[in-house]
């Protein structure tokens, strides 16, 4: 039988949290709490699958493989998911083991369940025994059950997206990511990647918490939850049409992981676009899929390189408060959305390193006026950045040595300053702020040798 992956804010009630499928997920994360290391169906070695600071391990482990920034992002964490999913049910005692499919934690869906759900914010299990599911290592607003702003939770730019795979560089970030190659930190973020996901790990594990940093946010309990989310607005996408690449570099690329039974396990993309067929389990909620997902079979037409039309002259260092710079621009045709041929105009983020996550998610903005409030403030977001996996830019490190870029697609945005007589035809100023006053940043930590800033290389604006 098809197993079903249940929203957790409908299992139980805030007063009683402790539905039995929560309870068999904190059930078969202690079990997995209690094996050791080199059991590769515990829970630490398969946290380190995605992530590890631990320096040493065992002989043909896995460990440091997950793909960020990469057309990969949403194929491998699937795989993840579905072994993770198989491991801990099989650690579950007989009788739980037929009802238990994987929750997941729809923030996006309003309050209630904006918040962390209850279970994951209370110290003791029903029966008085440590609860497996809280971790302290979480921003305190959090587990204290504030609820997340809706411009961190928003997934409706990634679910507009037409494409998949994203343009050339300084285009489209397309839905799932960039063409490359195996990329533990790739060189950009699709859309979906961008938002909700990266930024609800930073809101979650603000300055010091294990979701903050990938090398240690699969030890959090939520972060199965949450990348079962991003796994289901997979299927919503394409369900709605949304269509998989279907390049046989896609298709064909294999990961390693390991599997229940402690054996070896290749998975190819190929294998993981049929949730149903494939993989036996849906989403509550959504229809069941008879067929492999990805709509047809037709490859997108190649898109033109953008134009690039203005740049920034000096990086940028971007405090805990922000930052902010001005780029020169070539004076644009108007209305860009509305020309009969339309061309659209994209702001790049680019060049970005740091060694740590500062653990604040920074709206971006354009041409933000000085004393702008909150709903000001709304009117000029071109969009979020959260630095999730800044910790891989540097030269030494298994990301790679490249910085991380985002993409903007700022068309309307431009045309709605321009409309409203906030725009100048050769300048164009971008603002990094806090995003948010509903959940205020935590304070500075106090520790030796202090925090660097995030470096800033490149703001840059494409149109094409």
């Amino acid at each position: 039988m098809t197993s079903v992956r249940r929203n957790i804010w409908h299992l139980g009630t805030a007063q009683d949290p402790w539905h039995p499928i929560t309870l068999s997920y904190a059930l078969g994360v202690r079990a997995m709490q209690q094996l050791p290391i080199t059991d590769s169906r515990s829970w630490a070695y398969q946290a380190a699958i995605h992530g590890t600071h631990q320096p040493d391990k065992p002989a043909g482990a896995p460990w440091n493989e997950c793909q960020h920034a990469t057309w990969y992002f949403l194929p491998w964490h699937r795989m993840y998911l579905f072994h993770f999913e198989n491991i801990l049910r099989s650690l579950l005692p007989t009788q739980r083991r037929a009802d238990f499919a994987l929750p997941f934690w729809d923030y996006s869906s309003g309050a209630p369940g904006n918040a962390l759900p209850v279970a994951f914010r209370v110290p003791t299990m029903p029966d008085g025994s440590p609860n497996p599911l809280f971790v302290p290592q979480r921003r305190a607003a959090v587990n204290a059950g504030a609820a997340l702003p809706d411009v961190v939770t928003s997934t409706a730019s990634a679910l507009a997206k037409t494409s998949f795979t994203a343009a050339p560089l300084g285009g489209d970030p397309g839905f799932g990511g960039p063409r490359t190659g195996f990329a533990h930190q790739g060189p950009a973020f699709g859309e979906l990647e961008a938002q909700p996901h990266g930024p609800i790990h930073v809101i979650v594990g603000g300055n010091t918490g294990l979701m903050t940093d990938p090398d240690t946010a699969a030890q959090d309990p939520i972060f199965w939850l949450h990348h079962a989310n991003i796994d289901r607005l997979w299927e919503v996408w394409t369900i709605n049409g949304g269509t998989n690449p279907v390049l046989k570099v896609w298709l064909d690329r294999s990961f390693r992981l390991r599997a229940a039974d402690r054996s070896s396990a290749r998975m190819k993309t190929r294998d993981v676009l049929d949730t149903v067929g494939g993989l036996d389990y849906t989403y509550e909620s959504l229809p069941v899929r008879a067929g492999a997902a990805g709509g047809g079979r037709t490859v997108p037409p190649k898109k033109p390189q953008p134009l690039l039309i203005g740049t920034n002259a000096d990086p940028v260092e971007v405090s805990r408060a922000g930052a902010s710079t001005s780029i020169a621009v070539t004076p644009l045709p108007e209305p860009l959305a509305a020309a009969a041929d339309p061309s659209r105009l994209y702001l790049n983020v680019a060049d970005i390193e740091g060694d740590r996550n500062p653990g604040i998610v920074y709206g971006v903005y354009l041409n933000l006026p000085a004393d702008a409030g909150s709903v000001t403030r709304a009117d000029h977001l071109a969009g979020l950045v959260s630095f999730f996996g800044i910790e891989q830019t540097g030269p030494a490190t298994r990301g790679g040595g490249h910085g991380m870029r985002y993409s903007f697609d700022v068309t309307e945005l431009v045309d709605r300053l321009r409309a409203a007589g906030a725009w100048e035809p050769d300048r164009l100023s971008v603002s990094l702020l806090p995003a948010s006053d509903e959940l205020e940043p935590e304070p500075e930590p106090v520790a030796a040798g202090a925090q660097t800033p995030v470096r800033v290389g490149t703001f840059s604006l494409y149109q094409g």
